[in-house]
């Protein structure tokens, strides 16, 4: 454990240094942790490091060698955190000369906001101005984990939520700000997201958490002292979204539709079975060449760096997808080319329609702004791209292949958001446990 002890007249200032995220796979931050009479105080040093070159070595880090040489820049690095710890000690030491006592974790974090000039940027940045701080931080920090930028749906976010905030303030005359930040205001902008711009409960949430992001980062940094939106009232509203997920069935009266005629629908309901096959995102989907196709023991798999979390996974083929890449072995990609979203999106429901099952009316019911709504609709209308992706994890999940193989391909980080984002039935459920029992020669009690 990187620590270090001074001792005082009748206290001592503990000093670690640890990561954000241990797990993380690109860029996590380093905080210093300062502990005095057992009150603890983090503290951000303003450095990110690649977990994988933090070292787990005490007596390196004794010597201040936190960061190993692998990583580029690892030496200022190292000198960073070894000059903050010399400053906590010679602020701390100062206090108690100064003063006669132990400073409190707070005193101790006013001295050192002063020494790094903290204080005087904290006087100087509104929130609007921080926005746009940490939204050029988290793309630099997204270009460095080699993930897409362009069209980054977080980022889109970002931004959506900053104009919104700004909107309001200004239709509303509210000053917002770090310290304006209140369960007053949270109130506020939740009824002007409802009456005014109607979004639905989902949308809203979607903007709340984004504001609670930046508003814990700010803290982190130092820049605010306000905990409003930390509060338990100060929530991120939800409400179900309405999706659909297509069984087998369907899947393969798509993939059997004659379409010989179209050569447009008939190259887009091919894109639409890969995504079903794979799983992948839109984005990644519409990358696939001929260079994505690794061979392991004679058996072909699809391979990809994916878009979103920069990591990389492996696909094996189902038939489906085994007879598209028949079709397109010829051409120049080995793939069908996909559409822009919106157009794709345009065409699924025109293909979808010629399905019967697909023609079946969906009661969906949700929240829009203040009201309630019911709306009917036939289950083509609802099919987009994303319907290929949920319906990959459903029908594997209702097939009875585990969660965590699943979750390597689509990317969920924890089971309950899994579970949250299939789409199953109370009997679905009662399917997949029989099929579990039976695979496992295990019995039910009747």
């Amino acid at each position: 454990m990187e620590k270090a002890t001074i001792k005082a007249t009748k206290g001592k200032l503990s000093v670690t240094f640890t990561l954000r995220s241990k797990s993380s796979k690109g860029l996590t931050d380093v905080y210093a942790r300062f502990t005095i009479r057992g009150k603890r105080l983090v503290y951000p040093t303003g450095l990110k490091v690649l977990p994988k070159y933090w070292s787990k070595s005490r007596s390196e880090k004794l010597q201040f060698k936190f960061v190993s040489s692998k990583m580029t820049g690892y030496s200022d690095a190292n000198q960073e955190l070894q000059d903050l710890h010399y400053v906590a000690q010679s602020q701390f030491r100062r206090f108690i000369q100064d003063n006669g006592r132990i400073p409190t974790v707070d005193e101790l974090k006013t001295c050192l906001d002063t020494v790094y000039g903290k204080n005087e940027i904290q006087s100087q940045i509104n929130l609007f101005q921080f926005f746009d701080l940490f939204i050029e931080r988290r793309t630099k920090q997204m270009i460095n984990e080699g993930k897409r930028v362009t069209g980054n749906t977080t980022l889109t976010v970002y931004r959506q939520t900053q104009r919104l905030l700004e909107e309001f303030a200004t239709a509303t005359r509210t000053k917002v700000d770090f310290e304006t930040i209140s369960l007053e205001l949270y109130e506020n902008w939740v009824e002007y997201m409802q009456d005014v711009k109607e979004f639905k409960i989902s949308n809203i949430g979607k903007h709340i958490k984004t504001l609670k992001t930046v508003l814990n980062d700010a803290l982190e940094q130092g820049l605010t002292d306000n905990r409003a939106h930390q509060s338990k009232y100060f929530k991120t509203l939800k409400d179900e979204s309405f999706s659909i997920a297509l069984i087998e069935q369907e899947l393969q009266d798509i993939h059997e539709l004659d379409l010989s005629q179209n050569k447009g629908l008939d190259e887009q309901r091919d894109v639409f079975i890969v995504a079903s096959s794979t799983g992948l995102r839109f984005s990644d989907v519409s990358r696939l060449t001929k260079k994505n196709i690794h061979v392991d023991n004679g058996r072909r798999y699809i391979q990809i760096k994916t878009q979103k979390t920069g990591e990389t996974v492996s696909i094996p083929l189902d038939k489906r997808l085994t007879q598209i890449l028949d079709k397109y072995k010829d051409t120049e990609r080995g793939f069908p080319i996909a559409n822009t979203n919106q157009v794709i999106n345009r065409q699924l429901k025109e293909i979808c329609k010629r399905v019967e099952s697909l023609n079946d009316v969906e009661t969906i019911n949700y929240r829009q702004g203040a009201k309630d709504v019911t709306e009917m609709k036939r289950r083509y209308e609802l099919v987009t791209t994303h319907t290929a992706r949920r319906s990959f994890a459903t029908n594997y999940y209702k097939a009875g292949v585990p969660p965590q193989f699943i979750m390597k391909i689509t990317g969920h980080r924890t089971e309950s958001a899994f579970l949250r984002y299939i789409k199953m039935s109370a009997l679905d459920s009662a399917k997949v446990f029989e099929l579990i029992i039976d695979k496992n020669n295990l019995s039910v009690v009747k």
